[in-house]
């Protein structure tokens, strides 16, 4: 809470009174070098008496559409979470497989040569059918 007061000079005095031991923090969070949402929540470190806006980012190796809900279970102080993290595809090993995956990746390997404006929608089809 900031208490403050107009003197007669037209100056303003003011203070900081701290009235609750809740504090903000902001988390971004590399995960390239982390395996498990486990280990991720034990690399977090969170506080109850803290309120958190937390970001992933980096190169993911598990999947991490449950850490939110995850997160929320073991602390309610989760005031927004954002997953910017991403997995790392080995594009030219994968379309060497002799798989429908490693013939639809090369197909699209050789769309990005031929049309490299539409390189980001042509990878963007690749992450979701991978």
């Amino acid at each position: 809470m900031v208490i403050g007061e107009i003197l007669p000079n037209g100056e303003v005095e003011y203070e900081f009174v701290k009235v609750d031991d809740s504090r903000f923090e902001k988390k971004e969070i590399d995960i390239t070098s982390i395996n498990s949402v486990s280990e991720l929540i034990d690399k977090m470190q969170l506080e109850d008496n803290t309120f958190y806006k937390i970001k992933l980012i980096g190169e993911k190796k598990f999947d991490t559409n449950k850490v939110e809900e995850q997160l929320r279970i073991i602390n309610k102080n989760i005031c927004e979470f954002e997953d910017n993290s991403h997995y790392e595809y080995k594009l030219d090993e994968i379309s060497k497989e002799e798989t429908l995956k490693g013939i639809f990746t090369k197909k699209i390997l050789e769309e990005i040569e031929n049309n490299p404006e539409e390189k980001e929608n042509l990878l963007r089809s690749i992450g979701i059918c991978i």
